[in-house]
């Protein structure tokens, strides 16, 4: 995700927040881009967003909160609890589907011995970290919101996992018009 979407997405979470009664200032949110090939990162103690994507094609957006630390490393191991490296594996149709035609034999031959490093080379990790008096229900409001405006792969409505499992009627249209925000992408 390049820099000025990036910026028009805060700015968008900004004015969510503002509907929501919270006062957020853009310098409480500070964000990046890990296009591949990228490294791992390492755990970050602020509460964070992040959205995982293949060819600027969303896979997986989730949080974390600075208690427990990023643990976006574990989304690398397809053995650890809740990661997209799993899903990968389970879904390479849908992965090849957003690929060109010449990566679908190396799809084709992923396993869990390689999955990890094969996203390190193709995926591109966008986060959002949070100044710590951003409120906890903030971020899930946020997380939601990107849930629903950038469609992931592997969660909400398309799954029936993260954090849209209870809304899965809301059609995302509906949240644009109700917060008077435009389509991004």
């Amino acid at each position: 995700m390049n820099k000025a979407k990036r910026d028009q997405l805060i700015q968008t979470l900004i004015e969510v927040a503002k509907l929501a009664g919270k006062d957020i200032s853009r310098d409480q949110i500070r964000d990046d881009c890990l296009d591949g090939p990228h490294r791992r990162p390492p755990e970050d103690r602020s509460p964070v967003i992040y959205v995982f994507a293949l060819f600027g094609k969303p896979l997986k957006i989730g949080k974390s909160f600075a208690k427990r630390g990023t643990r976006l490393g574990s989304h690398y191991n397809p053995d650890a609890n809740s990661p997209l490296a799993k899903a990968i594996l389970e879904c390479k149709d849908g992965i090849k589907q957003m690929c060109p035609q010449e990566m679908h034999a190396e799809i084709n031959d992923l396993g869990k011995e390689c999955v990890g490093s094969w996203m390190q080379k193709y995926l591109t990790l966008t986060r959002l970290r949070f100044d710590g008096a951003i409120e906890p229900m903030v971020v899930e409001l946020f997380e939601v919101l990107l849930q629903c405006k950038l469609c992931p792969l592997f969660e909400g409505t398309s799954r029936g996992h993260g954090s849209l499992k209870k809304l899965q009627s809301i059609d995302p249209r509906a949240l644009d018009r109700l917060a008077g925000l435009y389509k991004l992408g």
